[in-house]
């Protein structure tokens, strides 16, 4: 099997191909793997940083089986019971705690007893685990803003609860976040199993969590790793891929199947008819600014990670709460989702806008000013999951070729979950495709 594309979409297609007895090849452009769930060495910063901090949560089903696969998921670190912590400049900390009850009881309980709520507020959200179980069809093309003002939810539950983690979840604000999408993530995340919503985020970098463990599988197991190698041409016959060009060299396509694991704007000027039929050169692209600060001695969060429904960084984690520190004074990260705005604005600035976040969340602070900051903009964070967004399947108009990528239509988000569910899905109908064509 050919797989074109290193991010966690190719490489959990080539595990699953190895899983299922057959050798892959994979081929990556950049100088390593990883693609957006990448870690780099920053020279100011004196250590390895994410490209931004990515959430795992207990219904990351097929992501939690690839590390266990790997040996990597006890590096996961748990909040069980499962609890969320959000502050508002106003309201100060609030904490969702969802009792070790079966589903969607706990969030019910969890909902009733999230202070600063009235019981109009708690009656809105008994109408919300309605509106899941009723499921999402019914709002089609309408945004999570929609939903939230047809399914009765109050002001103060849609601004405290359901826009911070729409936009933690979708990257996307929810006046244009697609409403079914969203309520498809609540679903698995709070209806489906107790455990969907335990937070469990990670001790190490993403590297190391991932991204290096799945590349040392592959080679183990004899699977092949080609990095630098940019797809820049497909060549086909009928309806069958024949070859695979880059800039000096050339795959001969013959009995092996091709799995494209690339971002949707490298499909569309790959494959520009076939991308225009399918409305993927329409898809739009969501960024993420993630920033990093250390202070001089040790000023921990009141939780390890904290949501922020006012001001311009949305979520905050300790690391050193999370042993991810470099031993060099206190670290956060800040993520801002759906940065339309926040990806063109000066470090500078959006430094000042963070600073006046954490001197309110960490007191002991005062006036200290951090010794490093590191600002990343991830422009193509993810696709932009606008009301009524056609996603394309994993078939594409040959039948020796297939789609994967969190872009993709795998029913969630633009999240690690849905890129190694979809590596995982191509990688499977790819072998069932050699399979019929040998006549097996």
């Amino acid at each position: 099997m050919i797989i074109i594309g290193g991010g966690v979409a190719g490489l959990s297609a080539a595990l699953e191909a190895q899983r299922l007895g057959v050798t892959p090849r994979l081929y990556e452009a950049a100088p390593g793997l990883g693609g957006r769930v990448r870690s780099f060495y920053d020279r100011r910063w004196g250590g390895e940083l994410d490209n931004g901090p990515h959430l795992i949560i207990g219904a990351c089903s097929a992501l939690l089986a690839l590390l266990d696969q790997l040996d990597t998921r006890a590096l996961l670190d748990p909040v069980d019971p499962c609890q969320y912590t959000f502050w508002r400049a106003s309201d100060g900390l609030s904490h969702l705690r969802c009792p070790p009850l079966p589903a969607p009881l706990h969030l019910l309980i969890g909902l009733f007893r999230f202070p600063g709520l009235t019981m109009k507020d708690r009656l809105a959200a008994v109408r919300l685990g309605w509106s899941l179980v009723q499921g999402a069809e019914k709002w089609a093309g309408q945004s999570v803003t929609q939903w939230a003002e047809g399914t009765g939810q109050t002001e103060a539950l849609f601004q405290r609860l359901w826009s911070p983690l729409c936009l933690a979840a979708l990257n996307e604000p929810p006046a244009s976040a697609d409403a079914p999408l969203f309520l498809a993530t609540l679903k698995e995340t709070f209806l489906d199993q107790a455990a969907g919503a335990i937070p469990m985020p990670a001790r190490v970098t993403l590297d190391r969590l991932l991204i290096t463990p799945a590349a040392q599988k592959i080679r183990q197991q004899g699977g092949a790793i080609t990095t630098r190698w940019r797809l820049r041409q497909i060549q086909t016959e009928g309806n069958r891929v024949t070859v695979l060009k880059e800039a000096k060299a050339s795959l001969s396509v013959q009995k092996d199947p091709v799995v494209l694991a690339l971002p949707s704007r490298v499909i569309s000027r790959l494959m520009p008819e076939w991308a225009e039929q399918k409305e993927i050169n329409t898809m739009e692209s969501a960024p993420i600014v993630s920033l990093y600060f250390r202070f001089d001695g040790l000023h921990p969060l009141p939780e390890t990670m904290l949501g922020c429904s006012d001001g311009v960084g949305q979520w905050f984690f300790d690391r050193c709460a999370l042993g991810m520190d470099s031993g060099q004074g206190q670290e956060y990260a800040v993520v801002i989702s759906g940065a339309y705005r926040e990806i063109h604005s000066a470090s500078e600035e959006l430094v000042a806008a963070i600073m006046v976040q954490l001197q309110q969340l960490v007191p002991s602070l005062g006036d200290q000013q951090p010794s490093v900051v590191r600002v990343v903009r991830e422009r193509f964070a993810s696709f932009s999951p606008w009301p009524g967004i056609k996603r394309p399947g994993t078939h594409t108009a040959w039948e020796n070729l297939f789609l994967a990528g969190d872009w993709t239509d795998t029913g969630l988000p633009a999240t690690m979950e849905g890129a190694v569910r979809s590596g995982q899905r191509a990688a499977r109908m790819a072998l069932e495709f050699q399979a019929g064509s040998r006549g097996e």
